[in-house]
């Protein structure tokens, strides 16, 4: 983890100071308040080495700010009892893959997929998780669950945004305009559409205002345990 720092340093320092050697960097004050729950401090531990590499490669507000959001997300999933998360689960086999997989009391394994929805602009933010949805269909592996968790700059329901993406891409793929998606992205979604086990929103603020949509139509239907824990 770097450096060795003075005897008397908490966990916590030790592992904020590792990832942000200067207390000034932007993450450093959300990470301190994250690491305050045990579980998210024993996963910023394991993940040093990957965490201080992308806080180092944060350069410029907006791959902070998804950065903050990537991680927001991972100390939000880690608040339910008894689960483990790991970090880019299939990064090793090279390609696209996943943030986190999830794996929860029982066994059961989900992986989650992060993604911050920009504020601004015109477009309504059902059109912009169709965007994302879209851009994310290479990055939603077979064989498991997947969850993507959506981090919106207002609070909005997933039960009213998910199923109004999906619509459109489902339009999308056959011609419709959908700005900023190709037909040819749209069926390509289309095909793995039903790996995406469900949606998950979180609104700005701590506690993040938090709404799960499960996809009815999903190869591998989440279990009673992931459910428990996304909602």
């Amino acid at each position: 983890m770097g450096a060795r720092l003075p005897a008397g340093v908490s966990r916590l320092e030790s592992v904020v100071a590792a990832v942000c050697p200067d207390p000034a960097h932007p993450l450093a004050v959300p990470l301190r308040a994250w690491c305050q729950s045990r579980p998210f401090l024993a996963f910023a531990e394991a993940n040093v080495p990957k965490l201080r590499k992308k806080a180092r490669e944060a350069v410029g507000e907006e791959v902070q700010a998804d950065l903050r959001a990537e991680l927001a997300v991972a100390a939000w999933l880690l608040r339910e009892p008894g689960v483990t998360l790991v970090y880019e689960p299939l990064k090793a086999a090279g390609g696209r893959g996943p943030d986190f997989a999830l794996r929860l009391p029982g066994g059961s394994l989900v992986f989650v997929e992060v993604a911050r929805l920009r504020g601004g602009g015109t477009q309504a933010p059902e059109y912009k998780l169709a965007r994302v949805l879209a851009d994310k269909a290479g990055q939603l592996p077979p064989g498991a669950g997947v969850v993507l968790a959506a981090v919106l700059p207002a609070d909005g329901e997933a039960a009213v945004l998910a199923p109004a993406a999906l619509r459109m891409l489902a339009h999308a793929a056959q011609g419709e305009t959908l700005p900023g998606v190709p037909p040819g992205r749209a069926r390509a979604f289309e095909q793995r559409r039903p790996r995406v086990g469900g949606v998950l929103c979180l609104g700005p603020g701590e506690p993040p205002h938090v709404t799960f949509w499960a996809h009815g139509g999903a190869a591998h239907p989440l279990s009673a345990a992931a459910l428990r824990a996304l909602r």
